[in-house]
């Protein structure tokens, strides 16, 4: 009886059933890789959805007479906010809005 290697009896079983050698290995580095995407996907959804958790649903600043303004609100920006961003781009461009 004479031993082959594990390599030489996958393309003698692939060659027996018609298919290329190789084919086999090919088709597991095809999965493989596809699963890596997947997993990388899937990593990069839950970082968004930890992200979006550990974020604070409102942004607020008190002006010089002691109220709170609400810049940031569950995603949106409020008029408040809207103008200090102005503000802020006319000060860093030297102009005003």
């Amino acid at each position: 009886m004479r031993w082959r290697s594990l390599t030489s009896t996958r393309r003698g079983i692939a060659q027996d059933h018609g298919q290329r050698p190789g084919a086999p290995e090919k088709r597991y580095r095809v999965l493989t890789g596809a699963l890596l995407v997947g997993a990388v996907i899937v990593a990069l959804s839950v970082g968004e959805a930890l992200a979006r958790w550990a974020t604070p649903s409102t942004t607020t600043a008190e002006d010089g007479r002691g109220e709170s303004l609400y810049f940031h609100v569950d995603g949106h920006w409020t008029a408040a906010g809207h103008h200090l961003a102005a503000q802020l781009l006319a000060e860093r461009v030297g102009g005003s809005f």
